[in-house]
């Protein structure tokens, strides 16, 4: 079974039926409207009407309520865009208010994230140097680019990161990496203090 609609994509999709039903009831009006001018014309005629006249008589008035059709039309459709106009705007302000709270939301996850990875780094006793080094081989830099970002030497940064990898007792970047990984993808009731003391203990950050 398909997913229900939600309500304001039902109520959305609604509108585009709406013209249908008030345009058949217009031109049901105009024609009326038609017939009793005609027949006001025709009745409060005192002389004879030529063929002519009458032909011009029926013209004018067929004029007059189409004219009349069309306006009341155009208000129809008018009133309809309204509303969907302001569905729209209801929608569009909807969408922005689940994406500033996705946007809070993921601001909140991702300052959680630095703190357990600082804390993480400050239980392996790790430098400012070795931090700045460590942050930017999570995010996926080489050795190279870490040296010229930090404006050091590559050896720098190979000894820095030795000492990071001897620290927590992790092997080389790989592990590293995947420590930090592991843990982020883990779930929730299966994350627990790291256990860095053993290298051969499972790993992961502190929710």
């Amino acid at each position: 079974m398909n997913p229900a609609t939600p309500p304001t994509k039902r109520r959305y999709d609604n509108r585009k039926s709406l013209p249908a039903r008030p345009l058949t009831i217009l031109i049901i009006v105009g024609t009326f409207v038609f017939f009793v001018l005609t027949g006001i014309e025709l009745v409060t005629t005192k002389e004879p009407l030529s063929l002519v006249d009458i032909t011009m008589e029926l013209l004018e008035n067929s004029l007059l309520a189409g004219a009349m059709v069309v306006m009341a039309a155009i208000a129809s459709e008018t009133r309809i865009l309204r509303r969907q106009h302001r569905l729209l705007i209801d929608k569009v302000t909807e969408v922005a208010a689940d994406s500033e709270k996705w946007r809070q939301a993921a601001q909140d996850v991702v300052a959680d994230l630095n703190r357990a990875i600082d804390s993480q780094f400050s239980e392996w006793s790790l430098s400012e140097a070795e931090r700045g080094v460590a942050l930017l081989m999570l995010k996926g830099f080489s050795h190279k680019e870490i040296a010229r970002l930090r404006s050091s030497t590559s050896a720098t940064v190979r000894q820095q990161a030795s000492a990071i990898y001897e620290k927590s007792s992790l092997p080389n970047r790989s592990e590293f990496v995947a420590f930090f990984l592991d843990a982020m993808l883990a779930p929730a009731d299966m994350r627990h203090s790291p256990a860095s003391s053993d290298p051969d203990a499972k790993h992961s950050l502190q929710k």
